[in-house]
């Protein structure tokens, strides 16, 4: 190599190296500046948070490590015990994302009371998108607001009379498959249970019979509760909030499965009814035309379609998050009910004493709407089992702006509430002795002046269920079928087999199940 080249070739090397090293600068740079901006805009929120109490968190991962390798149970145990620890208001650190658990009824009133706070936080809409895709739970903003106006139109009290009769009629069902379990030994009521109110939610909301009770193993069945099942699961994984790791796994594939088939199901019902109705030549009906709606014997999703203001693909979303939320809240607040009185035979009886009132010689009559009002004690029971046990164990908001709780705590923009309904109701203030099961809490003198957030089991402010009077009726109707056919001998183990083993998954419930045993109450009982 000659002289000029070699010193060509050092000028190339020499260039490239400088090139390299302002690179390096530059991307240095860059790096140094989006971490001093990162730490600008989060000063705020460190500022806030390092005034909270709670446990100390790990750099990047926060406290995640606290769940790693928890199950259900063991998850749903930590968050008591840290309520225990740090008391009504703290924080967790999961990732960079900050948490506040709260408990307090005065704070929780302060986030769940703010109208500008609908938003759930980022995490549970990640993984619950695929299941109820842009339905009332997922959605926010002004479509929320649009379709939460129409959806609670559609369980007014005109609507949901109509519907006992479909209680009543599935209720005679169960009742026949329980005689199979009369006076032998304990057994699992909750698969009896939700396959009864499976059946009511189907036919009440998409004008369908599924048949849960009477094809136990039916596709349609074996996938709505499977993919529950796969959703609480992978809520409880937070790595798996990210998409195509989730999809990767065995979890993952299923669930991709069962909801293809659940999707599809509704699409098909939901078409079928549209070409039906456009067929009929029948008139647009508002839904807030309550006259005309009390004339007719409607499904939810027939509402939805005569009232032509939600796009089928609308209507398909929020008839989903009706069937798959309303099925298993109301499944569990009855099994509540009988392992309660199962412990508490004095209560049963009074139960009993006041169904006798109602329905008089005619014991084993069906219910009626009409009947249901004159039930204040049954009423009075299954809204102590939801304090004792409320289906949903959290309630999740994202903090939209700085909030002064009012007691010496700021919560800072960005950050996300996490309610914990099981410690809120039990809170000495609002309930003496509050693990004590006592009705007499919610007699109407017993309620006044009692902090309207001490008792949320139907989430609070302005995202309310919609549906806690369809079931409340439900679970009367149900109830009130039971306990005048059986009394309830005995639940195995008592209170602690209902609290020591709590799970929470998509709702709140005992992983050993509700082991109860029964007998027929009277001795010419008539079940056919």
């Amino acid at each position: 190599m000659d002289m000029q080249s070699f010193t060509s070739a050092s000028q190339e090397r020499g260039t490239g190296e400088t090139l390299r090293k302002i690179l390096s600068v530059f991307l240095m740079t860059i790096a140094i500046v989006s971490f001093l901006v990162f730490c600008w805009t989060k000063r705020r929120l460190w500022e806030l948070a390092a005034k909270l109490p709670g446990p100390r968190p790990i750099p990047l991962v926060g406290n995640l490590l606290t769940f790693a390798g928890c199950d259900l149970i063991q998850f749903f145990q930590r968050i008591i015990q840290m309520v225990d620890k740090h008391g009504s208001i703290f924080k967790l650190w999961i990732g960079q994302d900050l948490f506040v658990l709260l408990s307090n009824p005065v704070a929780l009133e302060k986030i769940l009371g703010n109208k500008n706070f609908i938003r759930r936080t980022g995490y549970v809409t990640k993984v619950g998108k695929p299941f109820f895709r842009n339905g009332l739970l997922m959605s926010d903003g002004d479509t929320w607001r649009i379709h939460r106006k129409i959806i609670s139109s559609t369980f007014h009290n005109n609507v949901l009379d109509q519907f006992v009769e479909n209680f009543t009629k599935n209720s005679a069902i169960l009742v026949s498959k329980m005689r199979n379990n009369c006076n032998e030994t304990a057994f699992n009521i909750y698969p009896l249970i939700s396959l009864c109110t499976l059946d009511v939610i189907c036919e009440t909301a998409m004008g369908t019979t599924v048949n849960a009770q009477l094809d136990d193993d039916g596709k349609y069945v074996r996938n709505v509760l499977r993919s529950l099942q796969l959703l609480s699961e992978r809520f409880m994984r937070p790595w798996l909030s990210i998409d195509w790791i989730f999809n990767l796994t065995r979890l993952g594939k299923e669930q991709a499965a069962t909801l293809e088939y659940l999707h599809g199901n509704a699409q098909q019902v939901v078409s079928e009814k549209l070409a039906k109705f456009h067929a009929s030549g029948r008139q647009k009906t508002q839904v807030e035309d309550l006259q005309s709606v009390k004339r007719k014997k409607l499904s939810l999703l027939d509402l939805l379609i005569e009232d032509e203001q939600l796009t089928p693909d609308e209507i398909h979303d929020e008839v989903v998050t009706i069937v798959s939320a309303g099925s298993e809240t109301t499944a569990t607040t009855c099994c509540y009910v009988l392992s309660l009185l199962g412990v508490h035979q004095d209560i049963q009886e009074r139960v009993v004493e006041e169904q006798k009132i109602v329905f008089g010689d005619d014991i084993h009559r069906p219910v009626t709407s009409e009947d249901l009002p004159h039930m204040p004690y049954l009423e009075q029971v299954i809204k102590e089992a939801l304090r004792l046990f409320p289906p949903i164990p959290y309630l999740f908001r994202k903090v939209e702006k700085e909030t002064d709780l009012g007691n010496g705590y700021v919560l800072p923009a960005g950050c996300y509430s996490m309610v914990v309904t099981y410690t809120t109701h039990r809170n000495p203030q609002y309930f003496p002795d509050p693990e004590r099961f006592d009705p007499e809490r919610f007699s109407p003198e017993n309620c006044l002046g009692r902090h309207p957030y001490a008792y949320i089991p139907f989430g609070a402010g302005r995202r309310m269920c919609v549906a806690y009077k369809f079931g409340i009726m439900e679970a009367k109707t149900m109830l009130s079928t039971i306990l005048r056919r059986f009394r309830i001998v005995q639940t195995v183990g008592g209170i602690s087999t209902l609290i020591n083993d709590l799970e929470s998954g998509v709702v709140l419930k005992p992983a050993n199940g509700f082991n109860i045993q029964i007998e027929a109450r009277f001795a010419d009982i008539q079940l056919n």
